[in-house]
């Protein structure tokens, strides 16, 4: 009896607001990838005789936020089987019960930074089309923004999960050095199983640059 007490999942309440943030979220994903799509179509960018640096500036930086967004999709809906089959993952992976991610919170996690990525691609082929000269300053001013916000020391944005998420990667690339947990191993196995979706990202790149991302 005491062992299925810590093995139970402790159900946290549920909140609206949750859900009201992803649905919206999602819904202006939606609509600023519309956006882009019909600025793209317009301006040639995906054409075979586009512009081949924008794609060698653009591609690299956001597909890796698009990549990050996708972990965080997947992990929500691992959390979410786990909740179905009442699996108490807190207790396997270590986590306090009153700061762990819910399902609910990596869907919104994922949609708010896809939300953000897209909602930059529309602003960067905005000034673009402008014939603006600080156009490439987008990617790296999200890059600086990200990097911003996952060091930020306020209690936004799920503060305890970003601080946990530097240790782990820590963890993980001092394994020598630190005591390496459950969640440390599955991250870095999740981090392995990414190489293959990188691979295909090569695939799907533009001839003319996936030719230089070959030969160097």
């Amino acid at each position: 009896m005491v062992a299925m007490k810590y093995l139970n999942p402790q159900q946290p309440k549920n909140t609206h607001m949750i859900t009201f943030l992803v649905g919206l979220f999602t819904g202006t994903f939606v609509s600023l990838f519309i956006i882009y799509a019909i600025l793209a179509h317009v301006s040639g960018i995906f054409a075979s005789t586009g512009n081949t640096a924008y794609m060698e500036v653009v591609y690299h930086v956001f597909s890796m936020f698009a990549l990050i967004s996708l972990h965080c999709f997947l992990y929500g809906c691992n959390l979410f089987m786990w909740k179905s089959t009442r699996i108490n993952q807190n207790f396997i992976f270590d986590f306090a019960p009153n700061t762990a991610l819910t399902h609910r919170d990596a869907f919104l996690m994922s949609a708010s930074i896809m939300c953000t990525v897209v909602a930059a691609l529309v602003i960067n082929l905005f000034l673009r089309n402008a014939g603006a000269s600080y156009a490439n300053a987008v990617p790296g001013g999200l890059i600086v923004l990200s990097a911003g916000l996952l060091l930020c020391p306020f209690n936004v944005f799920y503060r305890s999960t970003r601080y946990c998420f530097m240790r782990i990667m820590r963890n993980i690339m001092f394994s020598p050095f630190y005591k390496v947990l459950m969640a440390d191993f599955f991250m870095a196995d999740q981090l392995t199983s990414q190489v293959i979706i990188n691979n295909c990202t090569i695939i799907l790149q533009p001839r003319s640059l996936k030719t230089q991302v070959l030969t160097s």
